[in-house]
């Protein structure tokens, strides 16, 4: 039980960067952001809907929405293995040069480039998903092989910048199907009606 209660206080320590609210509510909005971005990030990626034709009739046009729709859902609910890193990866490598955001969000990002790589606690992200989540070792990789064979799908995530309000964060989320195919962006949290929601993300180039 001591263990249990030290692990936890660990990690309500590690997972937080922010002022002005207690632990318990800063843990709380940490989770939320990661289980969030988690179910963001591990939703399948399909091309948008193709132009319709020339000559299409509504009820054409109708099923192709259809069968586009079916397909997404189809795909969200299939069950990967995620992987994902045991720690929470550090911003100080994040290049905002060109990054046009308002200043409230700009001060956000440049604390995050402040904060240090620390411990995740996988057990944490507890998604209504179905995945398998594993932890990411590189050991799991074939070094002869782009593609992830152990896993389908690998997900990382940065430490977390609040305001001092904490009802406005800022998070690295990145998702990589294969060695040679993933992407990184900053994604903008904000605290609505009591949840917190994506409100934009930028691509970004992490050196």
């Amino acid at each position: 039980m001591r263990n249990l209660y030290l692990k936890y206080s660990v990690s309500i320590v590690l997972i937080v960067s922010s002022c002005g609210i207690g632990i318990e509510e800063k843990f709380e909005n940490s989770n939320e952001i990661l289980i969030t971005l988690y179910d963001t990030l591990a939703l399948p990626t399909l091309q948008d809907f193709p132009p319709l034709l020339e000559g299409y009739i509504s009820e054409d046009s109708l099923q192709t929405v259809r069968t586009f729709t079916k397909l997404r859902e189809e795909q969200s609910r299939e069950i990967k293995t995620v992987a994902i890193p045991g720690y929470l990866i550090s911003g100080k490598n994040l290049e905002i040069e060109n990054l046009k955001l308002d200043e409230e969000f700009k001060t956000l990002v440049l604390q995050l480039k402040s904060l240090d790589a620390q411990p995740l606690d996988l057990s944490l992200i507890k998604t209504k998903r179905k995945d398998s989540i594993i932890e990411y070792k590189e050991q799991l990789l074939d070094p002869q092989v782009s593609d992830y064979l152990k896993f389908d799908l690998l997900i990382s995530f940065s430490r977390i910048a609040f305001n001092a309000n904490s009802d406005k964060a800022v998070i690295i989320g990145t998702r990589s199907t294969s060695g040679l195919a993933g992407n990184s962006a900053l994604y903008f949290f904000e605290r609505k009606n009591g949840k917190w929601i994506i409100v934009k993300s930028i691509g970004i180039w992490i050196s």
